[in-house]
């Protein structure tokens, strides 16, 4: 089998919104889990991976499993938006499918840095204040430097085969952007943007009252195993999203002067990442604004 197209990066920056519009496209196949991490490296998530407990053994048979729901003639794609970190991923991916495309989306580096630092606090895994959580995990800020890694991804895989879109603008010119899309990956431009099941990322929820209050007591008391279990996988889903969000809103902002500091640090970068990618401005990166988690807005 083959993969078309792999969106590798940048985590918190929409990939999962435009991983949920490519698989209302009728020629479009998302793998069965959105994030397979199949050829990442253990070392860079600090557990193990696809790649040590499949690629490495059983070859490019056991990626299709992933698959194993699409039709025969489906474009074939995936999101894992680690890999852009992962010189090793990338070039296994080059050698195993020279033909594939590959997505990465950007987003206003501040507000990247400040969604990630949300998303790491509502898995209770960094301290509520932003500065305190950067200092404890400087990825928090570092993986908002984006040029070095669009660097050394273009010295691996040829500009053509990559298309760079912006978060910002995919909100702004949805439309375009899908046409920009369409055209990359070849197909016709028949994507549900209007959609309100589509989300911009994972950790929105509907969940009800009693539902968010049940996975509460179980966040409490981890041994309920049995009574985890019993519950049906796709309510588990949306009960431990729901805790993840209550953690998430204990997030200290941080304050106008860490803000301005630390857009200051990512000017050159902003400006160097322009130059890789032969446009500028980049939508509003040297701007004031930054965006949180919510739905994207539609028509």
């Amino acid at each position: 089998m083959t993969i078309d197209f792999i969106g590798i990066g940048v985590p918190r920056a929409g990939t999962t919104y435009l991983s949920s519009v490519l698989a209302t496209h009728p020629e479009i196949c998302i793998s069965h889990s959105k994030e397979t991490h199949f050829f990442l490296t253990g070392e860079l998530r600090g557990k193990a991976t696809p790649r040590e407990q499949y690629y490495e053994t059983d070859g490019l048979n056991a990626i299709e499993r992933y698959f194993s729901h699409c039709k025969p003639f489906s474009v074939r794609g995936e999101f894992s938006p680690w890999y852009i970190y992962d010189t090793a991923a990338l070039t296994a991916i080059k050698n195993e499918f020279p033909d594939c495309k590959y997505l990465i989306v950007l987003r206003d580096p501040v507000s990247r840095a400040l969604s990630a630092h949300r998303h790491l606090l509502s898995g209770g895994k960094v301290p509520a204040r932003f500065e305190k959580a950067a200092a404890a995990r400087p990825e928090i800020i570092e993986q908002s430097f984006y040029a070095s890694y669009l660097e050394n991804v273009f010295s691996i895989i040829p500009k053509e085969r990559v298309l760079v879109m912006i978060y910002e603008e995919m909100i702004s010119e949805q439309e375009k952007t899908m046409e920009t899309l369409a055209n990359f990956l070849g197909v016709s431009n028949n994507f549900d943007i209007a959609s309100d099941d589509i989300l911009q990322n994972a950790s929105y929820t509907r969940a009800l009252p009693l539902e968010k209050r049940v996975y509460g007591v179980l966040q409490m008391f981890p041994r309920l195993h049995k009574i985890r279990r019993a519950i049906p996988r796709s309510l588990r889903i949306t009960l431990k999203q729901t805790a993840r969000n209550k953690l998430s809103r204990r997030a200290k902002p941080a304050g106008e002067e860490t803000i301005a500091e630390l857009r200051s640090q990512l000017i050159p970068d902003i400006h160097r990442t322009e130059e890789i990618l032969g446009r500028t401005p980049i939508a509003n990166f040297i701007g004031v604004r930054h965006f949180y988690v919510g739905v994207i807005p539609t028509k």
